[in-house]
């Protein structure tokens, strides 16, 4: 089995024979570097254009006041992001939201650049590279996390840097500083997201394939190994910005060890990529299949032909990308423990599929080289600018079509619903939030943009954890919080706080509370009330929700467009209006109830209840 070969003339393969040597010299290599440029400033371009102007539902309205503030995020605390995001945040363009995500913007770009030199060394071919880099660019789903204030699109840059200096390092083992490159990348990486170790296994391959070398070079292993822990010491940072007790400070990091658990995801439970039962489980088959569907049939068709180029070609290079992608693609959707027969679930697993495209891109440059070769050997050069340029087009293709949906640049959706739960609360409330879709936007305005600073913003699920109680004594003097360092109960938060109006948004009434109180409809959000408060005047309770529904901006119901935290939304607006329906219904005022059924129909005519419920009070 041949090792990786060391840099070559451009034209050589990484298992270059003497008639790719006669045949190098051909003038596009000439303008690698130009062309390679014309694609990063081309991603730049598209990226900037369709960057999200303001907040989007997802982790980005967190990311982004924790990236202002300098606090801690979720855990792991992603604090290679936070930094980065901070200094984002001073430029002068722009809104805030704007400003943090360009930072994503940047990554995606760079990150399509270093899969240029990657392809190019893999390929040995400008045309084959560049096209390569332009599917990744225009991919959707590496577009769709290159333009939101997320970690995705650094995560896709650092492990590509990885591979790159890897791969370097495997051509002339004895250039160790690619390796310490890879390290160090690594550690970053690894502070950012945490699945970059899902590139390791390659990188151990390589270093077992070259290993009589590093035997030669004893300290160069543990060289690495330090490259790679100062990699990870931007974790200090949580322990700093934790101990000033920033408003946004997920776990209350306040020790070394609270960092610890913040680094191992102990509040979700160390192991799990998602945590709410609600999404775990289903079938093997089903994340099988929605794993495969992030593939375009182009992407697939040239994976696999570039797969068997290397093959015959560099059985190094062929097993470096074999184990990467095995292990991104095939091994973590095994050990994912979502259920793909939900939206949600597949919209949260399908982020972490970023990587293996920008895997997935070196290896279809590779395709293009090896389908050149099947079509015409003599004059492989234009078969391969030809076929570059075919696939160059049904990617340009592809990218119009996938435009309207990727594009982010006018979407205020979840500005729109924060605003409208905000609006729904009485002065003074309390306002128990849960779910991201709705948590995240509501406390970004009231954090940052200091919406509504007479309410108080509670997570319920957070209470389970003992720092979240310790958390809102210190954030809101004015909220009566049960004494003790322990988890509480929404219960015993409802019954402290009986003089304020309590109010729910999301999620339905904690169990806790029952059957100590019920829910009393106000438009998005609900009254929680004691259960033997009288029931509400019909017709007043009917008046107050149609004023708020006049008000509101639910998202436009779009069968293709609209993505799963979209769906959850809509289900928030058209829940609100069934349960008011509902409501009227069992009071026998049926045309008010035909009204507010046919609201919630106008909003997403495909809801079921609200269809029956039509039904059902036309027969009377």
């Amino acid at each position: 089995m041949p090792s990786l070969q060391r840099p070559a003339p451009a034209g050589v393969t990484p298992a270059a024979t003497a008639g790719d040597r006669a045949r190098s010299g051909r003038p596009l290599e000439r303008f690698a570097p130009v062309i390679g440029a014309l694609v990063v400033a081309l991603a730049l371009a598209v990226y900037a254009a369709t960057a999200a102007r303001d907040i989007v539902f997802g982790d980005s309205p967190e990311l982004i006041a924790v990236a202002t503030t300098l606090g801690v995020a979720h855990a792991p605390g992603y604090p290679v992001w936070t930094l980065l995001g901070h200094a984002f945040s001073w430029l002068p363009v722009g809104s805030l939201p704007f400003r943090v995500g360009l930072l994503s913007v940047v990554c995606g770009a760079a990150g399509v650049g270093v899969v240029y030199a990657i392809s190019l060394r893999v390929a040995r071919s400008v045309p084959a590279a560049a096209a390569a880099a332009l599917g990744l660019a225009l991919h959707p789903l590496f577009w769709q996390w290159s333009i939101v204030a997320e970690v995705f699109a650094l995560h896709a840059l650092l492990a590509a840097i990885v591979v790159y200096c890897a791969l370097r390092w495997a051509e002339r083992p004895a250039a160790a500083h690619w390796l310490y490159g890879a390290a160090l990348a690594g550690g970053l990486g690894l502070a950012n997201q945490q699945t970059i170790v899902l590139v390791a296994p390659a990188v151990l391959y390589l270093l077992w394939r070259h290993r009589r070398a590093l035997g030669e070079r004893p300290l160069a292993l543990a060289r690495a190994a330090a490259f790679l822990a100062l990699g990870l010491v931007p974790y200090l940072y949580l322990w700093a910005a934790g101990v000033t007790h920033p408003y946004w400070s997920f776990g209350d990091v306040g020790s070394p060890g609270d960092v610890l658990d913040a680094v191992l995801r102990r509040a979700y439970g160390s192991g799990q990529l998602i945590v709410s039962p609600a999404l775990q489980g289903g079938t093997v088959g089903d994340r099988i299949v929605a794993f495969a569907r992030s593939f375009t049939l182009l992407e697939a068709v040239l994976a696999i032909a570039g797969f068997g180029w290397l093959y015959r070609r560099s059985r190094d290079v062929f097993w470096t990308f074999a184990i990467a992608l095995a292990a991104a693609g095939p091994a973590f959707v095994l050990y994912a423990n979502a259920n793909a027969s939900i939206a949600l679930a597949v919209a949260v697993l399908s982020r972490f599929y970023v990587l293996v495209h920008v895997l997935a891109a070196p290896v279809c440059a590779a395709g293009i080289r090896g389908l050149a070769e099947l079509v015409a050997r003599r004059r492989r050069a234009v078969a391969e600018l030809g076929l570059a340029a075919v696939a160059a087009v049904a990617i340009a293709a592809l990218a119009v079509v996938t435009y309207p949906r990727v594009d982010r640049s006018a979407d205020l959706d979840a500005r729109h619903f924060a605003e409208d739960l905000l609006a729904s609360a009485p002065d003074g409330a309390i306002l128990f939030v849960s779910g991201d879709a709705a948590a995240y936007p509501v406390q970004y305005l009231h954090s940052i943009e200091g919406a509504r600073p007479d309410l108080s913003i509670v997570q319920p699920p957070y209470l389970l954890g003992p720092w979240y109680p310790r958390e809102l004594r210190r954030l809101d003097p004015g909220l009566v919080v049960p004494p003790g360092d322990r988890p509480i109960t929404v219960a015993e938060l409802l019954d402290a706080n009986r003089a304020r109006p309590l109010i729910l948004a999301g999620f339905d009434l904690d169990p806790s509370a029952s059957p100590g109180y019920r829910l009393q409809q106000r438009g998005l959000d609900a009254d929680i009330v004691p259960a033997s408060a009288p029931l509400p005047d019909p017709a007043a309770l009917s008046a107050e929700n149609e004023r708020l529904f006049a008000t509101y901006r639910p998202p436009r119901f779009d069968r293709e467009r609209n993505d799963a935290f979209t769906g959850i939304v809509l289900v928030d607006y058209t829940r609100a209006t069934l349960r008011m329906g509902l409501s009227l219904e069992s009071a026998g005022r049926f045309a008010d109830a035909r009204v507010w059924y046919q609201r919630g129909l106008a909003i997403e005519p495909d809801v079921a209840e609200l269809q029956q419920a039509l039904e059902r009070i036309r027969a009377k």
